[in-house]
Order: structure tokens, then sequence, then C-alpha cells
């Protein structure tokens, strides 16, 4: 009986070694710092205008967040090296955090946390990127919209589309997950959904509150129109006539990812038997890589696949 109440109180608290030997790991292993997320914060804070002097086919949120922090503690890359460690460990306390709530198993919320450490690091996790920093708020959305299934709790769905809303002002490619979203909630609403949509406002004004504030912005430096050429018309019709500019995996890159897919389908299967909307969500994180593939354009979809697996 001691035993066993000893083993318990170990594995509610073995997450932090975990993540102290995960931050270890990295530390031997190449840190990318993509030179967008230095040379960006750095003209910026040297009046260059966003989108009118700096071509940046992306949302201005991270930019905008890393210049803030640039003009506080310098250039260095040990500073960037640091802040992508930090969220790197938020990521698995947050991960942890929603295994635990879904599974209310200790030792089977901390495999799925190693599971998503271990094959993170092969993704190329160790670098600062866009999609890294959507990733926290990607996964606390899966968790309000899978407890919006659950429960068919209104508020839980706000809190989901405001989080995924906020993953777009990072990177436009949750619109993937948003899409999957609203085709989940038509199929399973379809008479309703209308009524839905009237509850949703929370969420709706977010957006609405979000984007005006961005217009106003760039209005006011005169660079509206750059904006939107750059954040709205060049990557959903310019960039995709550019030659070049679409790069897809090939066959010996997508061979661990299927190999990873077939490993955890008896799960996602077994899941989505019960719960088909996790299928539509999977296939909308896999697309995270799409139109220019890399790993690390996966590691939303590694964090689900560690929710289902």
């Amino acid at each position: 009986m001691i035993f066993q109440k000893s083993i318990n109180k170990f594995l509610k608290i073995a997450f932090i070694p975990l993540i102290i030997i995960h931050i270890i790991v990295l530390e031997n292993i190449r840190f990318t710092l993509w030179p967008e997320m230095v040379v960006y914060p750095y003209l910026i804070n040297n009046d260059f205008s966003l989108y009118k002097d700096l071509i940046n086919p992306y949302p201005p949120t991270l930019i905008i967040m890393l210049s803030a922090l640039t003009k506080i503690v310098g250039y260095q890359p040990q500073i960037f090296l640091l802040f992508t460690w930090i969220l790197i460990g938020i990521i698995d306390i947050i991960l942890y955090q929603v295994l635990l709530k879904i599974y209310k198993i200790h030792f089977l919320s901390l495999i799925s946390l190693i599971f998503f450490m271990i094959i993170s690091i092969s993704f190329g996790i160790n670098g600062l990127w866009f999609d890294l920093v959507q990733t926290p708020f990607i996964i606390i959305s899966l968790y309000y919209f899978i407890k919006f299934k659950e429960e068919n709790s209104i508020a839980n769905l706000n809190l989901s589309l405001i989080l995924v809303i906020t993953a777009i002002f990072i990177k436009q490619q949750a619109l993937w997950l948003l899409l999957a979203y609203i085709l989940i909630l038509f199929f399973y609403n379809r008479k309703n959904t209308f009524k839905l949509l009237f509850k949703l406002y929370p969420a709706l004004l977010f957006f609405i509150v979000l984007s005006i504030e961005l217009i106003f912005c760039f209005y006011k430096t005169n660079s509206l129109l750059e904006f939107i050429n750059w954040t709205l018309f060049f990557p959903f019709i310019k960039a995709s006539k550019i030659s070049g500019y679409l790069s897809l995996p090939t066959i010996k890159q997508l061979l661990p990812i299927i190999v990873i897919l077939i490993l955890s389908s008896p799960s996602i299967f077994y899941l989505s038997a019960k719960r088909f909307y996790l299928l539509p969500i999977m296939v909308s994180l896999l697309f995270f890589a799409y139109p220019r593939f890399d790993y690390f354009h996966l590691i939303p979809a590694l964090a689900f696949i560690s929710i289902l697996i």
C-alpha cells in the first residue's frame, strides 16, 4: 500500500524530470534559428516598415512580439534558443495537462508525452518558426473542441474557436483546422446550423476585433495594401503560380509519417469509430505541411497523434 502511494506520488510529478531531460537532449542537437526570426525584428526596430519594406507572407503577430523582445534583450542567438526551449517546455506541460484531463491516468499521459518528445525531436522541434509558436494554442483548441463534442457545451466551442483564430493570426495554415471544425459542425448540426452560428458571437467578435486592429495599424503606417497583398493575395492566390514554390514531400520523406500513422492507426480508428470527427481533424493537421513540406510543420499533428495514441 505504501509502495503504491509512492508510485502514485512519483507519477504525479514525473513529467517535470521528463521535460528537463527533453531540454538536455535538445541542447545536444542542432538548433535551427531561421533568419527571418532575427532579421525582421532587427529591421523593424530600425524603422523599416513591415510589408512595405519587408516581404513577409505571414501575419505580423510573431514578428512584432520578437521585435518587442529583442528591443529589451538584444539579438544574440542564445536569446532565441532560450525562448525556443521555454516554448517547447510550455508545449510539453500543456500537452501533459491535456492528456491528463482526457485520460485521468498519469501513466498513460506520461507514455503519450514521451512519444511526442521522442518523435518531435526527429521532426525538428528544436527550431524557432511560426508553427512552434502556434502549437500551444492548437493543442488547447483541440482539447476544448473535443470537450465541446463530448459535453455539447457552446462555451467550450467558443474557446476552441478563439484559440484557433489566435493561431491563424500567427500563421495562416491554422485555417485548415478551422475548416475542419466548420465541416464537423455543419455535418453534425445540419438542422441547427444557423442557431449554432448565433451562439458563436464571442468567437466572431474576437475575430472582428483582431482584424480591425490590424487594419487600423497598417492603415496608420500607409501599408494596408501591402499587408493585404503579402498575407492574403500572395499566399492564397499568387504563390501557387510561382515555379518552385510548391514543395511536396518525396516518397522517402513520407515514409516516417506513414510509419507513425500505421503504428497509431489502431488507436485512431478505434476512437474515430465512436468519434468520427477526429479523422477530419487529423487530416487538416497533416495539411499544415502544405504547400512547402518540412517535418517541423507537423509538430501540431504530432501533438494530436500523441493525444489519440
